[in-house]
């Protein structure tokens, strides 16, 4: 119940972008996209922005029975081939949620926390659907946006 009350917070916030920008999570400088040079992706994480409960990861060598980390492979169909750049986001962007993705080698992509392609929503909303047991379902994208 725990985690449904994270995904359902974290669903929330992320419909909402007003404000100053969040000094603590800056744009990101490299936005070409990885190559096989680094590696297969490693970890997904879902973080909340500013603050708030933070969902389940997706990890390659997840332990077994520990709910706070998932397999990846729950969410290998999800994931978008290649990755796209992440998008510019708005000056007044200081709520919704960040996905951060991990690649073998340590390089991160950051989508979010308000802007981040449809691919990466998609991605996004995989893993709700996948952490809530389906529960979530149509509306398992970020801010409750259709998917997966």
């Amino acid at each position: 119940m725990k985690v449904l009350a994270a995904v359902a917070i974290m669903s929330v916030v992320t419909a909402s972008c007003t404000g100053t920008p969040w000094a603590d999570h800056p744009l990101p400088t490299h936005t070409s996209t990885p190559n096989d040079s680094h590696g297969p992706v490693v970890r997904l994480q879902l973080i909340p922005i500013p603050e708030g409960p933070t969902a389940p990861s997706f990890e390659r060598d997840a332990p077994s029975g520990d709910r706070s980390v998932r397999p990846l492979k729950q969410v290998q169909e999800y994931l978008p081939v290649p990755f796209p750049p992440p998008l510019e986001q708005p000056e007044n962007c200081n709520m919704g949620g960040n996905l951060v993705v991990t690649f073998a080698d340590g390089f991160e992509f950051t989508y979010g926390p308000c802007k981040r392609p449809s691919s990466i929503n998609r991605l996004w909303a995989g893993m709700v659907y996948v952490v809530d047991d389906g529960q979530c379902a149509p509306t398992c994208g970020p801010g409750g946006s259709a998917g997966p």
